[in-house]
């Protein structure tokens, strides 16, 4: 009885040392041909047989041969051992878990370092497998490669539209110093213009008594003053004044014009006379142009408009007065 019972736990025992998975030991489990997969990309390929095992790496373009030695560490657990050819010493290759049959889950890789994501897959033929692996890769890295330069072409198309934005922003503010430099110089234009003609009404009212041109003088500088007037009562703050309040003087502006204008033909020579009235003819036409593509809407832009005619009328008042009354 006590011979049976020991022949029954030996037998138990050399079949938890053969069996593996699925009743196969773990040498008998592990002969084949397999595939180490590590996040998805194929690492190695393994010819393993009773004494030996062809070990592939995908980096490498020569195979390399080696004996190897199986421990069994568990259940289904082993670790896998192989012979340095150089020193005769073994060297630890990896530990396993096989999960069924065809599947062995890496439990630690060389080094001793845990693995969280890689394992050893069965398969048929390793040079087919090889093919169909490097044409799936081949499709991976085309499709990464495609996905990389769309991003790069939604970044460049992101570059170029925030180029686009720089430019139209650098375009604005030039636009808008223009502007400023422009309203500036014909303040200054005007105040400049102001000054001479008062200089020149002294000096010819000094030297020749000119009575009309100074009273022209008189009229359009007191003019001028309820321009003035007008702005400092709407904005006190404001050195320059803005063409819109000429504009509400625009009837006066165009009156003095004319009666200069009157004054003129009467007392110059014709032929003087055509040559300015030329001269005024291409004024107007230019005042006129640039008053008709100036926005009509809103009325800030109406009387913008009606504004710059009333200081074209001002400035060319100015003008004649100073230049061809005697």
């Amino acid at each position: 009885m006590k011979q049976r019972v020991i022949m029954i736990l030996s037998a138990i025992i050399l079949s938890v040392f053969l069996t593996a998975c699925g009743g196969v030991s773990v040498e008998a489990g592990i002969l084949g041909n397999w595939k180490i997969v590590t996040d998805g990309d194929v690492q190695t390929y393994l010819e393993i047989n009773k004494e030996r095992m062809v070990v592939r790496r995908v980096s490498e373009s020569e195979p390399t041969t080696v004996a190897y030695i199986l421990t069994k560490t568990g259940d289904r657990n082993f670790i896998m051992e192989v012979v340095n050819p150089e020193t005769n010493s073994n060297e630890f290759f990896f530990e396993g878990q096989f999960k069924n049959k065809d599947t062995i889950k890496v439990v630690q890789g060389q080094g001793g370092k845990e693995v969280d994501n890689s394992e050893l897959v069965r398969i048929d033929n390793i040079e087919e497998e090889k093919k169909k692996d490097e044409a799936e890769q081949k499709k991976k890295q085309e499709a990464e490669d495609r996905a990389q330069e769309i991003e790069a072409q939604k970044e460049e198309k992101l570059a170029r539209e925030e180029e686009k934005k720089e430019e139209k922003r650098q375009e604005a503010e030039q636009h808008a110093r223009e502007k400023e430099e422009a309203k500036q110089e014909a303040a200054e234009r005007r105040t400049q213009a102001k000054e001479e003609a008062k200089l020149e009404t002294e000096q010819s009212a000094a030297a020749e008594g000119s009575a009309l041109k100074q009273e022209y003088q008189r009229k359009a500088d007191d003019l001028e003053d309820k321009v003035r007037a007008e702005g400092e009562k709407a904005a006190p703050n404001r050195q320059d004044l803005e063409p819109r309040f000429y504009g509400y003087f625009y009837d006066e502006w165009d009156a003095l014009l004319n009666e200069v204008w009157a004054d003129l033909r009467a007392q110059m020579p014709a032929g003087e006379f055509e040559a300015l009235k030329a001269d005024q003819n291409k004024w107007i036409q230019e005042k006129e142009s640039t008053f008709e593509k100036m926005p009509k809407e809103p009325a800030s832009a109406r009387e913008a408009g009606w504004g710059y005619l009333a200081m074209e009328n001002a400035n060319r008042t100015y003008y004649l007065i100073e230049n061809y009354l005697e």
